[in-house]
């Protein structure tokens, strides 16, 4: 008898968030020093989720275009608000980027993910970025796997959470040609307890097992969608959550970047530009190559020299010791 092809889960954890914390989305790791390096300018984002609520600030306000195509004949919106949140994480810095949402979660039935990926292979053109914060927990199903290398293959990068369920991974994230992003703690040097790992997988590309990249997932600050029911609220328009499905669209911004400034890249060459920024954390290996280093990466892309907040604040208490001990001596000569 087969298995039973599990529903495909939103990669949340409830049990982590916190109004009492929270990483703000320009605070992660210094990336808002990068904004204006970042390009994305043309490239074409499309994200398989609960819906879009086009209408928020963050997301209108900081994407070339958003659209929208619903598979699963519950409307366009998003009730849940996972989509509205996910979608502002992976745009956030993807500069010009368009965005398009695939309405895909909330079905019993895996019918709306095989049609949203159908109209990807007919239409290659008009995407450069697929974004995928959801999950078949333990599962690694042949189908969904094969359907995303063809989708790789036709030059969309597939970028996948790696799961909120420890050493239980699932497509799409066990696809070969697949990007996928493991969640680290707050500060960023530590992997959480719930991030899906696996370092036996994906020998093929020679990076490792699951998660190949990492980013902060926990206590996430996004998007609150109007009638969402997403973490927990901090005020109409932000509410803070945590899991795997909040670090992916992160990598997804640097994943446009790259698009943007290589031509054709392949998932490899993708993921050696990611290695090369990437800062191992000790003691483990379970976040893959490590956590990505977003000053490091555009440093990079661009050839120029990016100040850290760290670097910024030495350099501001430097000037005004600086300026103070010139008062000083001013004083001592009159």
């Amino acid at each position: 008898m087969s298995k039973e092809i599990p529903i495909p889960q939103l990669t949340v954890d409830p049990e982590l968030t916190s109004k009492d914390k929270g990483v703000d989305r320009n605070e992660m790791y210094d990336i808002h020093n990068c904004f204006d390096t970042l390009d994305a300018s043309g490239v074409n984002i499309v994200v398989q989720d609960t819906g879009l609520d086009h209408d928020h600030p963050w997301v209108s306000n900081q994407t070339d275009s958003t659209s929208s195509l619903d598979f699963t004949g519950h409307g366009k919106g998003d009730s849940e608000g996972h989509g509205t949140m996910v979608t502002d994480l992976a745009t956030r810095y993807a500069n010009g980027a368009s965005v398009e949402m695939h309405k895909t979660l909330g079905t019993d039935s895996l019918q709306a993910f095989y049609d949203s990926f159908g109209v990807m292979l007919n239409n290659p053109e008009d995407y450069d970025v697929l974004v995928m914060s959801w999950q078949t927990r333990g599962y690694d199903d042949d189908r969904i796997n094969r359907i995303v290398d063809e989708v790789a293959d036709k030059g969309i990068v597939p970028v996948a959470a790696a799961g909120n369920h420890e050493d239980e991974v699932g497509s799409p994230a066990t696809a070969d040609k697949c990007i996928s992003v493991g969640a680290l703690e707050e500060s960023g040097t530590s992997i959480t307890n719930f991030s899906s790992w696996d370092i036996e997988g994906k020998p093929d590309l020679g990076f490792g097992g699951i998660p190949e990249i990492s980013a902060i997932g926990d206590s996430i600050i996004g998007a609150n969608a109007d009638h969402g029911d997403l973490g927990e609220e901090i005020d109409p328009k932000r509410t803070v959550a945590s899991g795997t499905s909040f670090s992916c669209p992160f990598i997804a911004n640097l994943v446009a970047d790259i698009v943007h400034r290589t031509e054709d890249p392949t998932v490899e060459d993708i993921l050696i530009s990611l290695e090369k920024s990437a800062v191992d954390i000790e003691k483990t290996t379970k976040e893959g190559m490590g956590r990505v280093n977003s000053i490091k990466f555009a440093e990079e892309h661009t050839g120029q020299d990016i100040k850290s907040d760290k670097q910024r604040e030495q350099e501001s208490t430097v000037f005004i010791l600086t300026y103070i001990l010139n008062i000083f001596r001013k004083i001592l000569k009159s």
